[in-house]
């Protein structure tokens, strides 16, 4: 898994090698699509858009009741 400020270099890499944010897709996977999510919510200018299938990071839905509040600790992180 890719970390995310190891994400965004490698994306300022692709921008410093001609590619415009234009022509810069995220897409992720249930982790991945958690980490594209929220490196596009805090640098809008540096990708196109996401492609995100099932975003969760923290396991089953079922320990979201194990775990009171992590839901809102997931949303403090997104600044729209």
């Amino acid at each position: 898994m890719l970390d995310i400020d190891a994400a965004i270099n490698l994306i300022n890499e692709f921008k410093e090698d001609g590619f415009k944010s234009s022509q810069i897709f995220l897409i992720g996977h249930s982790c991945g699509a958690w980490h594209s999510l929220f490196i596009s919510s805090q640098n809008s200018d540096l990708v196109n858009s996401v492609i995100a299938f099932s975003p969760s990071c923290f396991g089953p839905r079922y320990l979201y009741f194990q775990r009171r509040g992590f839901l809102k600790q997931r949303l403090s992180l997104i600044h729209i």
